[in-house]
């Protein structure tokens, strides 16, 4: 119940203001008080009020007072802020300090001009800056164990930093030389580098007991000379003493001669001058020496750490030498610098690791990350390349050696290993720059999602990241210099040799490596490349950059799947041609290869290349002219058909660009078979291909390499091609002479491969699944090398069967799939291969070679 409640409004007026009243006049009592009092009395009444703070009676009235509270008509307006001239806006010299404000719960202040209230002086001062290191602390909640944990650690100590140099030399991201070196969260440099911190420790004391011991012979070594020296007499040491303290004691101030003694009682013997001396060098020597305050600041901190983080220290510790670690203790084994084993794509591979950090994957599942690099090839030079691996969570202990990164000493057989990716790597460094090789295995690429797409390659392929870099720039391969790091000193640590430089950039940004002007350099410049150290052998990645010429894809592909090429130097014998023929197509052919550059047309780059067209019926050696003189010069033959092209106009001359470019960089021999397609005459009413026309005669004329055309339909060629072929070869229908050396050389060639079949042991290369009858004859060893005996002998056919084979009119195609199907006859029957086999294979295909000769002959009736 409101205790005024009773009064009327003319009341409650009153009696407000008797109280007004009342406070006014104990103000002025209370200021009158103030003004009497000394100035110290004052400010302790100040705080005795403020620490009395006497509760107000009318605190509880206040919103019933403000509801019937009368207007004070003698109370003066708040005056309004006079606004400042802009002219004086700015020119005063000086600056105004605002503080910020008591904060609410949302964070908002005012800015004020007084100092907030609750300001304390600052922990760090010139009584912390004496001491070698401050150890900073926050409260821990939620741990059972403690209450403080160590927040940082501020090194102050010149002589400890001094040590900590060496400590964490080439450490990442550490600066030991700052004026304010700090340390925080993990402290994983100090960790990582905590067995360096002991053995620091250990040479200190060692120096130490070292200069100890110089000090003690030094002062036995003069006592004995004191010990030796005549009484009455004053040693050469003595007098240096002498000097000496008189030096000093001219620092001194003199003593007025009122005080001063007689000069006979106040001189001094030899030996009382020998005491005073040795209490001074007493004195002297009680400061401890450089070394030992470097010693004792370091046992500090190791202690502070030690202390700190003896679970994590000793645990981890004790899981190396057990060989598994936690999943939470996994930074302890990943120091920056580390070289990293990891098991990809079934290849040995060692990364060097930039840094790492607990963090989760695309599907936001906790792993622990690796910043790793290796070492590549952009096609000039060798440089690094940075990738990332994740280590997925595990609960409780686990293998390192099973980890998907672990460092490389923790490997079964490191020594092995080693020995194997040096090896590796010296093969990458021979197929620097465009190499023709050979390939047996797997190679891959990326897809237009980013997945690898597979692809099994057994053929010819060539190296070229050049190439790689040019025609797939989506995929370009881009690395950064190697530098010279580590090169040009001997350290103690390997990990050391590979930490990224002062100043080197660590992650790609928005470049992603690539060259500022887009110049990826010459070529040329690979005669300039140093030789890679055995580590940075180590270090390179397993994949090359190459063209598979079958399949017609740039691939990645693995070096140990490369081979040297096997070139076939018999095959430009065998072709079937008059000799001037063979040697009119090797002097064009061999000659444009060495002098291609000599010669140019009025318009640069046009006119340098050289075309022949090969043109006759099937199966005369068209083809195998090109393939004999791609493996008789050793350079790569580019096969392009109409498919590989396609018969969209848009993509053609693309494609057949790249095509050219892609020969004309690697001398290779350009053979496109059954050209009568593109190179047709053109019609009226045909848009499309006479697009594709106009593209191959614009585009022809700029190939600066070799190249093949080979048709069977020279008369549908369109006249503009004429001018742009150098030299064509009309084959004709082959002679029984030309069949007879035919049957002869693919009669010689399976008399070799018979020969090379005996000396290999027998097996079945088709299949590894076996009948029952084949597995039990397969028992009988004398049996399985008889019928081995009897399948590789070579052929019975005489040379007078030979002179009737040629008298059949059949082009070589036919003559080497019959020869094919009879060798399959006779090792049905086991018998060697004979002239009644290849008699049962032509009354077998007698109906084609039939149909063929009516055709000929009716298409010869209507055009004669």
């Amino acid at each position: 119940m409101d205790p005024l409640g009773h009064l009327s409004r003319s009341g409650l007026a009153h009696h407000i203001a008797m109280r007004r009243a009342t406070a006014d006049r104990y103000a002025r009592r209370l200021a009158e008080r103030l003004e009497s009092m000394p100035p110290g009395d004052s400010e302790d009444e100040e705080s005795y009020n403020s620490e009395r703070s006497e509760p107000n009676p009318l605190a509880h009235r206040t919103s019933m007072l403000d509801l019937y509270a009368v207007p004070d008509a003698t109370k003066q307006a708040k005056p309004k802020e006079e606004k400042l001239d802009p002219k004086l806006v700015g020119m005063s010299v000086g600056f105004k300090n605002l503080y910020a404000g008591k904060e609410d719960r949302r964070g908002r202040f005012q800015w004020q001009e007084t100092i907030p209230e609750d300001l304390v002086p600052p922990a760090e001062n010139a009584e912390t800056q004496k001491w070698a290191f401050i150890a900073r602390y926050v409260k821990v909640y939620g741990d059972p164990r403690r209450t403080l944990a160590l927040h940082s650690i501020v090194i102050q100590s010149p002589l400890l930093k001094k040590v900590l140099e060496e400590v964490l030399a080439d450490y990442p991201n550490v600066t030991v030389g700052l004026q304010r070196l700090e340390f925080s969260g993990k402290f994983e440099c100090l960790i990582h580098r905590f067995p360096e911190l002991d053995s620091t420790i250990e040479k200190l004391q060692a120096l130490l007991k070292h200069e100890e011991e110089g000090t003690e012979r030094l002062n036995s070594a003069t006592k004995d000379s004191d010990k030796t020296s005549p009484t009455n007499g004053v040693s050469e040491q003595h007098q240096k003493k002498d000097a000496a303290l008189s030096n000093s004691k001219s620092l001194v101030p003199e003593v007025s001669p009122t005080n001063s003694k007689d000069p006979e009682q106040t001189s001094e013997t030899p030996a009382e001058a020998s005491e005073e001396g040795s209490k001074d060098e007493t004195a002297s020597s009680s400061l401890p020496s450089e070394t030992e305050l470097s010693l004792k600041h370091t046992q500090i901190l190791r202690d502070l750490l030690y202390d700190e983080f003896q679970v994590l220290i000793e645990s981890s510790r004790d899981m190396k030498v057990q060989g598994v670690m936690t999943y939470e203790a996994l930074w302890t084994i990943y120091e920056p610098g580390t070289m990293v084993y990891v098991r990809e794509e079934g290849q040995d591979r060692v990364f060097n690791m930039i840094s790492s950090k607990y963090g989760v994957d695309k599907d936001n599942k906790p792993v622990f990350s690796l910043k790793i690099r290796f070492i590549d090839f952009d096609g000039t030079k060798f440089g690094w390349s940075n990738a990332r691996i994740n280590v997925p969570e595990f609960q409780g202990t686990c293998p390192i050696a099973s980890l998907a990164a672990y460092p490389i000493e923790y490997h079964a057989d490191e020594a092995t290993l080693r020995k194997t990716l040096i090896g590796r790597g010296s093969a990458i460094e021979t197929l620097v720059g465009t190499h023709y090789r050979a390939y047996d295995g797997i190679g891959h690429k990326l897809d237009m999602y980013g997945q690898k797409e597979r692809h099994s390659v057994k053929g010819r392929i060539i190296v070229d990241t050049v190439g790689w870099n040019r025609y797939m720039p989506n995929q370009a391969v881009y690395v950064s210099a190697l530098g010279t790091k580590g090169t040009d000193r001997t350290i103690h640590n390997s990990r050391q040799l590979f930490l990224p430089a002062f100043g080197e950039p660590l992650d790609e940004g928005c470049g992603g490596g690539m060259p500022l002007d887009g110049h990826f350099g010459e070529e040329e410049d690979l005669k300039k490349l140093p030789p890679l150290t055995d580590e940075q052998k180590i270090l390179c990645t397993h994949l090359i950059r190459g063209y598979a010429l079958k399949e017609k894809l740039w691939l990645n592909l693995f070096v140990g799947s490369v081979q040297d090429v096997t070139f076939n130097k018999e095959a430009f014998d065998s072709l079937v041609l008059p000799e001037d023929t063979k040697e009119l197509i090797l002097g064009f052919t061999c000659t444009q290869q060495a002098t291609r550059m000599a010669y140019d047309d009025v318009i640069q780059g046009k006119g340098r290349g050289i075309i022949l067209l090969l043109c006759g019926p099937p199966g005369v050696g068209k083809t195998l002219t090109a393939e004999s003189v791609a493996e008789h010069m050793e350079v790569p033959l580019f096969v392009m058909s109409a498919g590989d092209l396609g018969m969209d106009s848009k993509h053609i001359e693309a494609r057949l660009l790249s095509v050219l470019g892609m020969c004309t960089r690697w001398n290779a021999i350009l053979l496109m078979d059954e050209a009568d397609i593109f190179l047709e005459e053109r019609s009226r009413h045909e848009v499309e291909r006479n697009k594709l026309v106009s593209i191959f005669l614009r585009v022809l004329e700029y190939h600066e390499g070799i190249m093949f055309l080979t048709t069977n339909r020279v008369s549908t060629f369109d006249p503009a091609f004429q001018s742009r072929i150098h030299v064509s070869i009309d084959y004709p229908e082959l002679s029984p002479e030309s069949r007879r050396k035919i049957w002869e050389n693919f009669l010689g060639r399976h008399n070799d491969a018979q020969a090379a079949a005996r000396l290999t042991p027998p097996k079945n290369p088709s299949s590894s699944i076996k009948s029952a009858s084949e597995a039990i004859g397969d028992k009988d060893d004398e049996t399985t090398k008889a019928k081995h005996e009897a399948l590789t002998q070579p052929h019975a056919i005489t040379t007078q069967e030979i002179r009737q084979l040629s008298l059949i009119k059949i082009n070589g195609r036919q003559i080497k799939n019959m020869l094919k199907t009879a060798q399959l006859l006779a090792n049905r029957k086991v018998e060697p291969l004979a002239h009644k086999h290849i008699k049962i294979v032509l009354d077998a295909t007698q109906h084609l070679h039939k149909a063929k000769q009516v055709s000929e002959d009716t298409r010869s009736s209507i055009f004669n």
